[in-house]
Order: C-alpha cells, then sequence, then structure tokens
C-alpha cells in the first residue's frame, strides 16, 4: 500500500518549487503527467476513506482528497482540457458517500443517546419518535444491530410499564323502559322468512336495533349513542353494547331490548370483546376493563402507556389477548392473570390503525392504513409463548380497512373504503405460503 498522503504532500511541495518557471508553463506533456498523478493520489485516499473505520483518519483523507481536488482544479498546475473529469467525477462521489456515512454515525450516535434519556425517563413514545425520525433520513439503518438493540430496550420498558389494576364497581341495574319496543313498524322488510331463529342487532346512527332474524322485522330500538366502528356483541341471548365517547358499557336482553346491567366509566369505549365469563373493553385513556358478563360488576383494568384504539382480540386455546397500541406497538397479555409477556414493535403511526387485530392459525393479523388511499394487511409469526416475534407476510391493498377483519376458520376477509374485497389463507410457514391469495374483487379508485 502506498503512502498517499504523503505523495500529496511531495506534490505540494514540488508544485510550490517550479510553479513559476517558464519552462513549466510551456511544458503540457508535464501537466498532463501531473493530472493523471494527482487524480491518481485522489482515487486513492478517497478508497482509504471509504475503507477506514477510524473518524479521525476519515476525516483526515477526505480533506487530503479535496485538497488534491484542488490543485487539479487549478488551471496554473492542470489546464481544464488535461482534467480527467470522466476519473475524478467518482471519487467526488465517494467523498459525498463517505460524507454521508460520517453524518448516518454521527446522527445514530445522538439518536441512541436520545433513547437512552426516553427509557431513563420512562418515556418509550418518544424513544420510537427519535428511531422514526432517524430511520426517515437514513432507511438503511432499519436493521442495525444497535438500533434494533435500542427497540428490544424499549419494547422492554413499554412491557414492564403494563400492570393490571383491581377494580371495585357494581353495575347499575337496568330499569327495562330505556329500550322502545316496536309496537308500529321501524322498517319494512321485504321478501319471505328465513328457516333461522334469533336477534340480530345492528347500530344505526346513535341507536341499536333488534333485528328478528325469521321476519327481518324490528322488535326493538334502544339509545346507544354516537359511536361509528362500535359493534354490539351477541352472547347467549344478550347483547353487549358501549356508548363510546360516553363510557357506559350496558347489556341488553336480545328478543325485547329490555336493559339488564349498565356500568359507567370516565373513558371512551370501544366494542367490548368476550373472554370467557368476562367482557374486555379498550379505552382510549390506554385501560383495557375487565367487566363481569352476568352482572356487570367492573373487576379491574390492564393500564397501558398510551391509548388503545381497538378492541383486543383473543386467542381462547392459547390463553392470550392481543392488544394493540395507538402508535408503534402490539402487546400479548396472559388471559389468566392479564399479565404482559410481550411488547413487539410494529411501528405503526398513531390513528394508523382502526380494525381490530385477528388471530388465525398459529398467527396474528393486523390491518394498517399506511397511506392516504392505501393499507396493508401484516400477519406476525408467534413464539411457543404466543408472542409476536416478525412479519411472516404482509400484503398491500387499495383503499382504508376501517371495518373488522372477517375470519372463518383459517382464513381472513378484508373490505377496503375502495371497495378492494380480498380473501386470504393464513398457513403455519413463513413468507409466501404464510398468506395466500384465495379470491379478490377490484375496488374502483376514488373520482
Amino acid at each position: 500500500r502506498g503512502d498517499f498522503p504523503a505523495a500529496l504532500e511531495t506534490a505540494k511541495a514540488a508544485l510550490d518549487s517550479f510553479e513559476d518557471e517558464e519552462a513549466f508553463e510551456e511544458d503540457r506533456e508535464s501537466k498532463a503527467e501531473l493530472s493523471s498523478l494527482l487524480t491518481k493520489i485522489a482515487e486513492e485516499l478517497a478508497k482509504e476513506a471509504e475503507q477506514s473505520t477510524d473518524p479521525e483518519e476519515i476525516k483526515q483523507r477526505l480533506a487530503q482528497t479535496r485538497a488534491v481536488i484542488g490543485l487539479t482544479a487549478n488551471t496554473k498546475y492542470v489546464p481544464a482540457s488535461l482534467v480527467l473529469k470522466d476519473r475524478l467525477e467518482p471519487v467526488l462521489e465517494t467523498i459525498e458517500r463517505v460524507e454521508r456515512q460520517q453524518q448516518r454515525n454521527v446522527d445514530l450516535a445522538a439518536t441512541l443517546k436520545e433513547i437512552d434519556a426516553a427509557i431513563a425517563d420512562g418515556d418509550p413514545a418518544r424513544g420510537y419518535e427519535a428511531r422514526k425520525l432517524l430511520l426517515k433520513e437514513y432507511a438503511t439503518l432499519r436493521d442495525d444491530p444497535s438500533l434494533r438493540a435500542k427497540v428490544l430496550e424499549i419494547s422492554a420498558v413499554e412491557q414492564a410499564a403494563v400492570k393490571f389494576v383491581e377494580l371495585k364497581q357494581a353495575a347499575e341495574a337496568g330499569s327495562g323502559d330505556d329500550s322502545i319496543q316496536s309496537t308500529v313498524p321501524l322498517a319494512a322488510p321485504s321478501g319471505g322468512t328465513s328457516p333461522d331463529a334469533g336477534w340480530a342487532p345492528i347500530r344505526v346512527d346513535g341507536a341499536l336495533y333488534g333485528i328478528d332474524v325469521k321476519t327481518g322485522n324490528v322488535g326493538w330500538r334502544h339509545f346507544a349513542g354516537y359511536a361509528p366502528g362500535n359493534w354490539p356483541l351477541v352472547s347467549e341471548e344478550r347483547v353487549f353494547a358501549t356508548t363510546g365517547p360516553a363510557g357506559e358499557i350496558f347489556c341488553l336482553q336480545a328478543d325485547t331490548g329490555r336493559v339488564l346491567w349498565r356500568q359507567t366509566v370516565a373513558d371512551q369505549l370501544a366494542a367490548p370483546v368476550a373472554l370467557e365469563d368476562q367482557l374486555l373493553i379498550a379505552g382510549a385513556s390506554g385501560k383495557l376493563y375487565i367487566v363481569g358478563r352476568e352482572e356487570g360488576e367492573l373487576r379491574g383494568a390492564v393500564e397501558f402507556s398510551q391509548p388503545l384504539p381497538t378492541p383486543p382480540a383473543v386467542s381462547s386455546r392459547a390463553g392470550r389477548i392481543y392488544v394493540t397500541g395507538e402508535h408503534s406497538t402490539l402487546y400479548a397479555l396472559s388471559a389468566d392473570d392479564f399479565s404482559c409477556i410481550g411488547a413487539y414493535y410494529r411501528g405503526h403511526a398513531p390513528q394508523s390503525i382502526q380494525a381490530p387485530p385477528v388471530v388465525v392459525s398459529n398467527k396474528v393479523a393486523v390491518a394498517e392504513n399506511s397511506g392516504a388511499e392505501t393499507s396493508s394487511l401484516t400477519v406476525l409469526s408467534l413464539d411457543e409463548n404466543g408472542v409476536p416475534t416478525a412479519v411472516a407476510a404482509d400484503r398491500r391493498l387499495k383503499g382504508l380497512i376501517t371495518t373488522p377483519l372477517a375470519t372463518q376458520a383459517r382464513r381472513i376477509a378484508a373490505v377496503t373504503s375502495q371497495g378492494q374485497a380480498s380473501v386470504f389463507e393464513v398457513g403455519p410457514g413463513e413468507g409466501d405460503s404464510a398468506l395466500v391469495d384465495i379470491a379478490a374483487r377490484s375496488g374502483k379508485l376514488s373520482e
């Protein structure tokens, strides 16, 4: 390996000694040789800068490379016609690349320091935001080992912050006169009757309507507050629902609409989800409330460090609960004691998830709105403890996913705001086999 820093100093000294000599000024052949020599020095110094891992040496080599390029740009030494531009342009590109790498390393170090401070302050959201801003500028750092290690530290802080708090609050018994019995038609059914029997509640604007499955008649109506997306839960001839921003959870008799009980908390609530003899209700305050199904008593709440925008997903077979945070994180809880057994960093933006996650086979699927008119369906692998560990597969869809995903056995169906309907089958493996396209209907782009 040649000593090119020394070669630069030798060249500078030589130029200083004969730059004013008349013979040199007229010697075009010598200037051509000088141009080639200086270009060679610049190439090698740039190469050393790119190959070095010592920040101080890199800084020196970059400065020396620029000094050599300055000499080639001096027409007193090298006429413009003799400058080897085709060789110097890659040198300039190398300088820019190395300088960006150096700045990237500086910014990475500053971000790691900021994440450490956020962890020390117990503010995981600030740590995630610092990472997000860094990756916006340097996408190639996504898999940087030091940054990945910090993300795991942040996740550990989030996991440790999740805790179950015992709460005791009895429900208010229903008076029985809050729902309006249908003595006059509220809807006009058409067609014949169904062989099925039972009642299906639907939500329209601020009310729940009890529909007789057999005849299609509306049997009752109950004011439920304006809470779009808060679908009622029907189980064992009962209807469970929330009033959303009003913070009320209530239970109705499915066939009459009679209020059996109501429970109130100071929170904005998502739709209820059943877990054995309990209801799980996510709140905008960052609490997952546990309410008894039979009598509506408040039993406790799991507290998180961020709001919970959607209902959780429950895997009764595995005894796991999956909760989506407003941003960044998917949590895994034990259904036995509500302890947090994992906090998986997804990196989703605030308000990007409007549909609850679903459990299918040995995977958890999450729908995320990733743009103004695009969304993605991501399937996550689970470890032996039921904790999400990695992305198994994903698909991009046209339009936003704002309604719950439908599941049957190993299949998932998603419908977007642009009318795209897709059905997938979830496989046990990874990659393409983890999410197989079964059927699709193309949506129409909005005009």
